[in-house]
């Protein structure tokens, strides 16, 4: 009872607001001048309108529903067209353009042509969807598909674009699965795809041992070797080896400005050897020294300077070198004097342990992009003499 009862009620309320009414408008039959509401006029036929001819038996029995929009303009709710209560309109949104529907007035059904005014003609332009790129071709509509014509331009001579075997522009594996089901460009690597015949599908593995055209020496160098640089350390030996390579530092000569800040990248054959450590000594008096090694210990070195470093991809760590409370203290205060060194050039070893059998002049560590800075934080040029950095 109640159940069809508010039926009635949501129907008078839509009159209402179908007829563009406020709050004081006048409903059907009303002729008390708009001053009673809707509100208070539905609460009133809401207990004197019988169910008999409603068809309901119940409150949840079997029946005719009552027609919510009849004698109303009601497109939105009912989905009937305005003016004709009789005629469906198409249902935007539900994923096809029907007759009546286009990209104006259902885009999420209706989707534009892939670029219409590029003055190419792809597929899912033609000249009806697109004249300004799809201009019909003088012979169009003789049976006959010519030179200038194409599947867009003339689809009556050359046949439809989709179902013609190949994934033309503008179509998709969505939009026309015959001809795009397992396309090179679709995004998906299929049977029968690999990086040499679609890479835009199938970039290569890094590590399958193949240098492809996706991958460098600093994205991936187990396949394409490491990236060209100065050798500053050799190595060779047995697998599980262990080989240390000495960072040294010292200014060109005694005048010349000592560095505070240091920063270069190390590359190296993951293939051969792996990155462990870096190994420092802490010394407390003269023999007596212990090691001071990172990691585990935190990242600073017994000078006080901060050692940071992170490895930017396998075979590649890049070490920065810096003194967070004294940006003026010096990393060496060893310098040349006719090629000798003096004082103590020695910052720490690079610690590697090799992962096969290398034979000698077969292993290297390589040191690039080198950068050093003096107390004024101006650029020191650095150049690799053997395992020896010096700043000039």
């Amino acid at each position: 009872m109640g159940h069809a009862i508010l039926k009635v009620v949501f129907a008078l309320l839509l009159a209402v607001g179908c007829s563009g009414g406020n709050g004081g408008s006048k409903l059907p039959g009303d002729s008390t001048g708009g001053n009673e509401t809707a509100l208070d006029l539905a609460a009133d036929v809401a207990v004197e309108i019988p169910l008999d001819g409603l068809g309901a038996e119940g409150a949840d029995g079997p029946g005719d529903e009552p027609d919510l929009c009849a004698g109303c303009e009601c497109n939105d709710s009912c989905g009937l067209d305005v003016g004709n209560p009789e005629v469906e309109v198409p249902a935007c949104g539900n994923g096809q353009c029907e007759a009546g529907e286009d990209a104006s007035t259902c885009p999420q059904d209706c989707e534009l042509p892939p670029a219409c005014g590029n003055g190419q003609c792809e597929a899912g332009e033609d000249a009806s969807t697109c004249p300004q790129d799809c201009e019909i071709p003088p012979g169009c509509g003789d049976a006959t598909c010519a030179e200038d014509e194409n599947c867009a331009t003339c689809p009556d001579d050359c046949g439809d674009c989709c179902g013609n075997g190949a994934c033309d522009a503008g179509e998709t594996k969505d939009s026309c699965p015959q001809d795009c089901a397992d396309a090179c460009g679709d995004g998906v690597c299929s049977e029968g795809e690999d990086w040499t015949n679609c890479l835009s599908d199938c970039p290569n593995p890094c590590g399958d041992g193949a240098c492809g055209p996706s991958e460098e020496c600093n994205t991936c160098p187990q396949d394409c070797g490491a990236c060209p640089g100065t050798p500053f350390c050799v190595f060779f030996g047995k697998a599980g080896d262990k080989v240390s390579c000495p960072v040294e530092l010292a200014a060109a000569d005694v005048n010349s400005p000592k560095a505070v800040g240091l920063q270069f990248k190390l590359g190296f054959d993951p293939a051969k050897v792996e990155f462990v450590k870096f190994h420092d000594e802490l010394c407390t008096a003269q023999d007596n020294c212990m090691d001071w090694d990172i990691p585990p210990y935190v990242n600073v070195v017994p000078t006080g300077h901060n050692l940071a470093y992170t490895s930017v991809a396998d075979g590649l760590v890049k070490v920065i070198l810096y003194h967070g409370s004294d940006p003026t203290k010096a990393l060496s205060g060893a310098w040349l004097v006719g090629g000798q060194v003096h004082g103590d050039p020695w910052l720490f070893d690079v610690v590697f342990k090799l992962t096969q059998d290398v034979a000698a002049g077969d292993g290297a560590v390589t040191v690039d992009e080198l950068v050093a800075t003096d107390q004024e934080a101006n650029p020191l040029d650095v150049e690799l003499d053997g395992s020896l950095l010096v700043t000039q």
